[in-house]
């Protein structure tokens, strides 16, 4: 009987809470026979040898938690997590053509592009408009927003602006 190509779901949270969970990256191996099904048996030294240096070992096995790129991501950054005056993570870096998404835990907070407090108008909540003046947003908002560009993008919170700052890094 023929069998179907496993997938492996890897979960990244960040430690101040489990909404901070950032992205998920499946992991696609070969079709599974009773010589490729995962096993809690470890891989000799020989085979561990061969995927480390080649990423290929004589078997058909994948290496270990080798991840395949998914094409465009999604990452997670919290506003003001358990009351705190941040986001979390500070700063993320991406690839052109990822997501990253804003959750707001806390109230009367913005995500506004520029950087010394002053906005670029590149990218802001709630949507992208008006960014010098856009309303703050509330507990439970979210607010996303796709980079297609590589390039350094700062932002920071206008109410909190010399405090509460953040910044996104697209590499090609």
């Amino acid at each position: 009987m023929a069998r179907l190509p496993f997938v492996r779901i890897v979960v990244t949270c960040a430690a101040a809470t489990a909404l901070a969970c950032a992205s998920l990256v499946p992991e696609v191996g070969p079709p599974q026979s009773e010589s490729t099904a995962p096993s809690s048996a470890p891989e000799s030294a020989a085979d561990a040898a061969a995927t480390a240096s080649t990423g290929d070992a004589s078997s058909s096995r994948p290496p270990p938690d080798a991840a395949v790129a998914p094409g465009p991501a999604t990452y997670t950054v919290l506003v003001a997590p358990s009351g705190a005056t941040s986001f979390v993570p500070e700063a993320v870096t991406i690839r052109a053509g990822d997501t990253v998404r804003w959750v707001w835990e806390q109230s009367e907070h913005t995500v506004t592009s520029g950087a010394g407090g002053v906005a670029d108008d590149r990218f802001c909540s709630p949507r992208d408009t008006g960014c010098g003046a856009a309303p703050t947003s509330n507990r439970g908002a979210v607010y996303e927003h796709v980079f297609t560009e590589p390039g350094a993008y700062p932002y920071f919170c206008r109410p909190h602006r010399e405090m509460m700052r953040g910044s996104v890094t697209v590499a090609p």
